[in-house]
């Protein structure tokens, strides 16, 4: 797969497509959300809390729906609530203690930087505290929807 991420660094598409093929990682389905549907099934499967996972998707419309149904997943399993609601930038988000988020932008005031992911920790309304790092060099930030609201669920 390192080499199927190189291919894609560089532009090279259809190397990195026919690396997963080779590996039998690549999927396909006839539509959008028969795909959309598969990954998640997928992604529930071999969900594991104490691994780290990652679904990626292209568009931003599709990350979301894949965002939203894989805590919908969390939530029936119980490993996080339905949370409380935080205004982003892109609209109202329910975020709960264990959740998993991404910082979308620079804030060098709470020490965030784009694509930073961190874990809840707590969670009100308007409001969460989250832990980035692990063990040791881990460290909390509290984010107020009114300070800053570029995050999201990662």
């Amino acid at each position: 797969m390192r080499d199927a991420s190189m291919h894609l660094a560089r532009g090279d598409v259809g190397k990195a497509i026919a690396a997963y093929d080779q590996a039998g990682m690549l999927q396909t389905a006839w539509s959008r959300d028969e795909a959309i549907s598969s990954l998640i099934a997928d992604w529930e499967r071999n969900f594991d809390p104490a691994k780290p996972s990652l679904i990626l998707a292209y568009l931003r419309r599709d990350v979301r729906a894949l965002n939203e149904l894989a805590r919908e997943k969390l939530v029936a399993r119980g490993l996080v609530s339905k949370g409380f609601t935080f205004v982003t930038e892109d609209g109202e988000r329910r975020f709960a203690a264990g959740d998993r988020i991404v910082f979308l932008r620079n804030e060098t005031a709470l020490g965030i930087k784009n694509g930073m992911l961190a874990r809840i920790v707590e969670a009100s309304q308007g409001r969460v505290v989250a832990e980035i790092g692990e063990g040791a060099s881990a460290r909390q930030v509290e984010i107020d929807q009114r300070v800053y609201r570029n995050l999201d669920h990662g």
